[in-house]
């Protein structure tokens, strides 16, 4: 047999009132194997208290039948029946929402239950600790529910825990069976309820529904009315946003306005920033139509085709060699200054990052400038005709031409272009806008009239050019 701690019981009564005036039973007096120790509570059909089990040790609630409830005939026999429909149910359901039952038995008159012994919690406040705390208890509402009954009296201190932190619903002694015909007794034998020493309507003011008092039809819509106003008293009344119109319609003094049941309202509270996010999808919606709005013209107009020729190029890196003269013997002029009369050419090679357009026979047409990539060479291989025109930045650029027909369209004169052209053999470049620039030469190398020709506002197709060179070369 496990002895009880006085130590234990000492610490437990420090936290509770020892016995109250008004209860009506006393520290030590015992109902079966259960000897009392504290009073903890009253509710609308009995008294609670902390009890210890003789022979085990085991402490527990006590919860014993107090038929002067109110102080009327009519008010005992219906509060006798309810206190038998709480022991009957919580010794029939073995779920994890209600408190576990383990014993039953009757004390000079008195019928009286053991259950589980649970503490108090404060309610949370901040909004994460609301939305846990309300829908673990809304599942619990949502199994009685689904067992055919109403609570009636939802409120904080009828929410105990577990040591695991589990809230559990606790007080059944107004739970009402929705097909039963127990409401109709009690409305034709008494009027008013006792809940916490204090005649009233059926539920606790301050969390029953309109008609609980007013001898309304009562539905699960009463317990959603509670669990509306469980929330106000989380906040303190200072409800925020989605809070406040969760709990407007839970707590609408219409039943039909408020949450069709159980699931709909838990539904709203796990979606209750929902707004906030269609709010955030609808800024993204529009804030996207304008970028589109801004979007689609230049991709139309340019975008289009600069990215085409983006694709069109290959990024490549490669040796270049190049060669510069340098003088290795001077003479000397009558005047006395000197002159290079010998040269060596030497040869230097470089790696180049090169993207390379390859035109693979056919005829690519661009009709908005192209923007060459910045500290890269752009090398345009044939055959094939490119009708475009090219833009570079402040730094420059260089394009090497190969066996290739390249209509430049550019509005900038080719000695201001910036842009320097190596004519690599085979190339016609032709300047479409411009009438000859006297400083072409400044930015085309090498310049072989055999291989290579340059020309402004000349023909624009192979054709024309093959059919004006024959011309040429028959007017020589």
């Amino acid at each position: 047999m496990k002895s009880v701690d006085s130590k234990e019981v000492d610490l437990f009564l420090s936290h509770h009132a020892y016995i109250e005036v008004r209860a009506h039973f006393h520290s030590g007096e015992l109902f079966g194997d259960w000897r009392i120790t504290a009073f903890l509570g009253r509710g609308g059909s009995g008294e609670v208290y902390h009890a210890v089990n003789q022979q085990t040790g085991e402490e527990a609630a006590l919860k014993v039948f107090a038929r002067d409830a109110d102080g009327s005939n009519a008010g005992a026999v219906v509060a006798g029946m309810r206190f038998k429909n709480e022991m009957r149910f919580l010794s029939a359901v073995k779920y994890a929402s209600f408190p576990r039952f383990l014993a039953q038995g009757e004390t000079d008159g008195r019928p009286w239950y053991v259950m589980e012994l649970l503490k108090e919690r404060e309610l949370p406040s901040d909004d994460a600790g609301v939305a846990d705390f309300i829908l673990k208890i809304s599942k619990c509402v949502q199994l009685l529910h689904s067992m055919g009954y109403v609570h009636r009296d939802i409120k904080p201190g009828n929410i105990m825990y577990r040591s695991d932190g589990t809230p559990v619903l606790v007080d059944m002694g107004l739970l009402k069976r929705l097909d039963s015909t127990e409401e109709s007794i009690a409305r034709k034998e008494s009027a008013l309820s006792v809940v916490d020493g204090k005649a009233v309507g059926v539920g606790t003011p301050r969390y029953a529904a309109p008609e609980q008092f007013i001898g309304g039809e009562i539905s699960p819509a009463a317990d959603i009315h509670a669990l509306g106003m469980l929330i106000n008293e989380c906040f303190q009344g200072e409800l925020k946003g989605c809070w406040e119109k969760i709990v407007a319609r839970a707590t609408s003094s219409i039943p039909e306005r408020r949450y069709r049941d159980v699931p709909e309202f838990m539904q709203a509270v796990r979606h209750r920033h929902w707004h906030v996010f269609g709010i955030v999808v609808t800024g993204i919606v529009l804030s996207a139509g304008v970028l589109l709005s801004a979007f689609l013209p230049w991709w139309t107009n340019e975008g289009r085709e600069q990215w085409n020729w983006h694709t069109l190029g290959e990024s490549i890196t490669t040796n270049v060699v190049t060669e510069k003269m340098v003088p290795i013997e001077f003479g000397t002029t009558p005047a006395g200054s000197r002159y290079p009369t010998k040269w060596h050419c030497q040869y230097k090679t470089n790696s180049v990052a090169v993207t390379l357009v390859r035109l693979n026979g056919g005829t690519k047409v661009f009709k908005e400038p192209l923007r060459l990539r910045s500290g890269r060479e752009t090398w345009i291989v044939g055959p094939g005709v490119l009708d475009a025109a090219l833009e570079c930045g402040e730094d420059g650029a260089k394009v090497r031409l190969e066996n290739c027909l390249f209509n430049n369209r550019s509005k900038t004169l080719p000695s201001k272009s910036r842009i320097r052209y190596d004519l690599a053999g085979g190339v016609y470049l032709n300047f479409t806008e411009h009438e000859d620039d006297f400083k072409w030469r400044d930015c085309v190398e090498p310049f072989d009239g055999a291989y290579n020709d340059v020309r402004f506002k000349g023909p624009e197709t192979i054709e024309e050019y093959h059919r004006l060179r024959q011309r040429e070369f028959l007017a020589d």
